[in-house]
């Protein structure tokens, strides 16, 4: 109304009332409107005068509009200009940059094992401000940039060291999402877990955030590690109590967290149910990383339970979101499970072009953490195991060692790639066990096998430990095999075992699989 009068002022006035209104209600597409037209008005109006603590103003609640929209290339844009105004400089290059990230590491490690030497001076209120803002960044960058996460985290707690964590706002969650870093970029968990008890002591118990932080990054923690006996069980009441005030990415990532064990775990039901709870706080909150979340679930969920052709169209929604928003890192795991459901399906050359389409963007973003990489380097050892049997079983020998070369290659990253993830170590460990068996050297094949197995029954990775007993009876049972138990249990009670997994979990594909090798089996009877 203000603005149609040229009542600029008031225009802009109200303007950015509306859409202080819209953020507290959620509802960030208009509070996105509204401060993008406040800033325009204040723009136009007073140019290169501009008061540079208002543009940081109406700025920061665009980037917050923006992050809550899941739009982060765009918010992280804005975060860098209110930053700016804050006084951060750019980031150094080259060998200085190396040299103080080094420092800054030397550092960190220096203030969480001499905790007695840190600084005790009070922050005021632009610096809590500066934490919140860079603490937002950063979770952009987990997204859009890990490297540069990695520099500007430990820059800002350069900076954070100078205060008391305890008196700084959020600094609990500044020292517990430290502890994440290192365990989800795979860098350290040993310093991971340090950082843990360190920040535990300035954990507000009091405090529904407090407690969400530390169960996530605890969580967090565990679960990279491979500790999942040690992971608390999913609280619904703790998730809604900080929806309702305000915990996104957290709630959303928490959620996340849980659904992947479960669908590991083979607890599928309750596996459906997390990734229909992302779906509400999507809809709910207009927060559409939880949607993105939601899809980081349900496709590793249909992959899981051998739905290839729903797995592929998941895949496929969920590569087109993440293109939607400008977010590339995501796009790699969902082209890694979308490669493994096609080559299931003996679709290589699609197979193929998932694989090459995962590759450039991984050239194109560097160092990228386990978390979003590893469906993809999965993906590529399937395939090569897949390309070498086949070569094998049609005695096409002309790329036989280039074959062998690749897939033992490929294993190897992937196996170094689960040391850093452990969801993926009782497939992985089966995967070798695999190679070793098609190029003739089953005391090797055994010995991954009995790995996949510890591996599985120490996770409770139920899921892929049925797979690997079933593909332990399958090739002990074949006529080549020199092995006719395994750990004292006879093939035909491995698959047993497998079966009895399977109806439990009520897979159908692998149930029709363990089938066809036992139809198999009967035609073609051990000498």
């Amino acid at each position: 109304h203000y603005s149609k009068g040229e009542n600029l002022d008031k225009a802009e006035q109200y303007m950015i009332k509306a859409g202080e209104e819209a953020l507290r209600s959620s509802a960030s597409s208009e509070a996105l409107t509204y401060y993008q037209e406040a800033l325009k008005l204040y723009q136009n109006k007073y140019g290169d005068t501009c008061d540079p603590d208002k543009l940081a103003m109406l700025e920061e609640n665009i980037a917050l509009a923006f992050f809550n929209k899941g739009q982060y290339a765009n918010a992280l844009d804005y975060f860098d200009r209110v930053l700016e105004h804050m006084g951060e400089k750019p980031s150094r290059r080259g060998l200085a940059a190396a040299a103080r990230l080094i420092f800054d590491l030397i550092s960190l490690i220096v203030t969480i094992n001499l905790p007695a030497k840190n600084k005790t001076r009070f922050p005021d209120e632009k610096t809590n401000q500066f934490f919140n803002l860079h603490y937002k960044r950063s979770i952009l960058l987990v997204y859009l940039d890990n490297k540069r996460l990695f520099i500007e985290y430990l820059r800002a707690l350069r900076i954070l060291k100078q205060f008391d964590a305890a008196k700084i706002e959020n600094g609990a969650l500044i020292w517990l999402s430290t502890s994440g870093l290192f365990s989800w970029s795979g860098i350290s968990f040993k310093l991971s877990k340090k950082m843990l008890i360190y920040a535990k002591s300035i954990v507000n118990t009091n405090s529904i955030k407090d407690l969400l932080y530390y169960d996530l990054f605890e969580i967090m923690y565990n679960f990279f590690s491979g500790n999942w006996q040690e992971i608390k069980k999913y609280s619904e009441n703790l998730i809604d109590l900080n929806l309702k005030v305000g915990e996104l990415w957290h709630s959303s990532t928490y959620v996340t967290l849980h659904g992947l064990v479960e669908i590991d775990q083979g607890c599928f039901t309750q596996a459906k149910s997390l990734a229909g709870k992302l779906s509400e706080i999507c809809e709910d909150y207009d927060y559409e990383t939880a949607r993105g979340a939601k899809f980081f679930v349900s496709t590793k969920l249909l992959l899981k339970l051998r739905k290839l052709d729903e797995a592929i169209s998941e895949a496929n929604e969920a590569i087109s979101f993440q293109r939607k928003i400008d977010e590339e890192l995501r796009i790699i795991y969902f082209l890694g499970l979308k490669a493994i459901a096609q080559i299931l399906l003996n679709d290589s050359d699609g197979a193929m072009e998932s694989l090459s389409e995962a590759k450039a963007i991984k050239l194109r973003k560097g160092r990228v953490v386990p978390y979003f990489v590893n469906s993809y380097i999965m993906a590529r050892f399937v395939f090569s195991l897949h390309v070498l049997e086949n070569s094998k079983l049609s005695n096409d020998k002309s790329h036989l060692s280039k074959y062998k070369k690749a897939a033992l290659h490929r294993g190897k990253i992937a196996l170094k790639t689960c040391e850093k993830y452990a969801a993926d170590q009782t497939e992985a460990s089966r995967l070798m066990g695999i190679y070793y068996w098609i190029v003739d050297n089953q005391n090797m094949a055994i010995k991954w096998w009995k790995r996949s197995v510890q591996e599985g029954k120490t996770l409770g990775a139920t899921t892929e430990l049925s797979r690997t007993y079933m593909e332990i009876g399958k090739r002990l049972l074949e006529q080549k095999s020199k092995y006719r138990e395994l750990n004292s249990i006879k093939p035909e009670e491995y698959l047993d075992m497998a079966r009895e997994m399977f109806e439990g979990m009520d897979l159908q594909w692998d149930l029709n699989e363990l089938k066809r090798i036992v139809g198999s089996a009967e035609n073609s009877p051990i000498e």
